[in-house]
């Protein structure tokens, strides 16, 4: 998926900035101690985290410490970005349920359980019906940070750091500190609220939405009706463009000039991106 390869592109080209470009890597380090009181030492080396963790990429010092972050690459013309996709009632890899993580109420589950299959039967059909809507709101305000928490980190604990890339434009690296994002996100929605449509809309950043388009290979399998159908998984969107724009009028944040050449066609070679 191009979503996918895009952020393959950027977690690589910062992971060999890092690595191999001694003057940008002190100028992280520099930053990033100064400006967001995280603590790492001068000499630091970065490596992909594994498939399926909230951390993209590791940085690692000669002192044992281990920072994550997360990086968001976006292109114009594609703002919204992938931050979670899980199912309502039954465990992943690497993650609870929803029901387990959030200890849903009997009503806030079946509430989602019934707007999913109504989702895959009609996919104009509002995500919680008009008769659930003021229980799941009022669930999702007060189990607002928890949800922030699963979407963002998930219990990884050394996930400290929030990134943004944007290229075939700007060609910068934006870094926040992640708790500053979680809590800007969580005074964001309490302020702009929660709408309820065919997503459920949370502030100015983030949706819930049922996942879909899993393709007819699945469909051949299951009918999208059946609960086990992969498309009737919970999914949660960001928009980083939106989020960085609006992080740094309030946020601390660091700047980094990223020179790439990250839309290179079909190239798995660093030297011609990074010129």
């Amino acid at each position: 998926m191009e979503e996918g390869t895009i952020g393959d592109r950027g977690e690589n080209a910062l992971i060999h900035r890092l690595n191999r470009d001694e003057e940008f890597s002190k100028n992280f380090v520099k930053c990033i101690k100064e400006k967001l009181s995280i603590f790492i030492s001068d000499k630091i080396s970065a490596a992909k985290a594994g498939r399926g963790y909230k951390t993209d990429i590791i940085i690692s010092d000669d002192r044992n410490n281990r920072i994550g972050l997360s990086l968001k690459t976006r292109k114009p013309g594609r703002p919204d970005d992938h931050l979670d996709r899980r199912w309502l009632d039954k465990d992943g890899m690497l993650c609870s349920s929803w029901e387990k993580a959030l200890k849903m109420p009997k009503e806030v589950f079946e509430a989602f359980q019934r707007g999913i299959m109504e989702k895959a039967r009609n996919t104009y059909a509002d995500l919680i019906g008009q008769e659930g809507q003021p229980t799941v709101r009022e669930f999702l305000l007060l189990n607002l940070h928890e949800f922030l928490e699963e979407v963002f980190r998930r219990g990884e604990s050394n996930l400290q750091l929030f990134a943004v890339m944007e290229y075939e434009k700007e060609k910068s690296l934006y870094v926040f500190r992640m708790d500053d994002i979680i809590e800007f996100i969580e005074n964001n929605v309490k302020v702009s609220g929660i709408k309820f449509g065919r997503t459920i809309t949370l502030g100015d950043f983030l949706w819930i939405q049922r996942k879909a388009g899993d393709g007819k290979h699945i469909d051949a399998i299951l009918p999208k009706t059946h609960p086990d159908h992969p498309a009737n998984q919970i999914q949660i969107k960001v928009l980083p463009i939106d989020l960085r724009n609006a992080a740094i009028k309030n946020l601390k944040w660091c700047k980094f000039e990223m020179p790439l050449g990250l839309s290179t066609p079909k190239t798995n070679d660093l030297e011609r991106w990074l010129k």
